[in-house]
């Protein structure tokens, strides 16, 4: 009878151990997981910082531009003005 408990111990112990190694296994897999996420965020990151750095440029720019051409539509009014 005690022989039979201990081999019950031994075997509810072994199922603990093994589960124990599974989620072991498992935390590593997520621990892989989420660094490989942090990794991905961070490129993203990087990317869409870039692209707003763009964006702001292309703004910067289109502005510059707005203005060049409204200076040069003046320009060009007072000499049809002075034309006609």
């Amino acid at each position: 009878m005690v022989i039979d408990k201990l081999n019950a111990l031994e075997t509810a112990l072994s199922n603990l151990l093994e589960e124990r190694n599974s989620l072991r296994r498992s935390r590593a897999e997520l621990e892989s997981q989420l660094q490989r996420l942090r990794e991905e965020a961070r490129a993203d990151s990087e990317s869409v910082r870039a692209q707003a750095d763009e964006l702001a440029k292309c703004q910067a720019e289109n502005a510059r531009l707005q203005k060049e051409q409204t200076e040069i539509r003046e320009r060009v009014e007072k000499i049809l003005t002075h034309i006609e």
